[in-house]
């Protein structure tokens, strides 16, 4: 077995990751394109990070707003949760594969 194909299944993590993370981007787009269709004066900032989430819901006034809004920060919290476990295992699986290759490009992305 040569060296790529034992990284295979690696990649295809990686892989999922990518999608997971565009379905999770998109969550985000849509809530930030609610809020200017409804033409909220608040910008909601980086709501990639979970402490600028907390007060979306209740920007919107109609009840179907809101839900749908709620269904969107719930799909992505729990995207938050399949993904911190698929990057811990995609990092060992990499500290496993190419331990100094993973050191030198960790290096650069802190």
């Amino acid at each position: 077995m040569s060296y790529p194909e034992k990284m295979r299944a690696t990649r295809d993590l990686l892989r999922r990751r990518n999608h997971l993370m565009r379905k999770r981007a998109e969550l985000f787009a849509h809530i930030q394109n609610t809020n200017t269709q409804y033409n909220l004066s608040d910008s909601f900032g980086c709501i990639a990070k979970p402490r600028n989430r907390n007060g979306i819901v209740e920007q919107f006034e109609h009840p179907a707003v809101q839900k749908s809004m709620a269904v969107n920060l719930e799909v992505v919290r729990t995207y938050d949760t399949i993904l911190a476990d698929l990057e811990r295992t995609i990092i060992k699986l990499a500290n496993y594969h190419d331990l100094v290759s993973y050191a030198l490009s960790s290096r650069y992305t802190e």
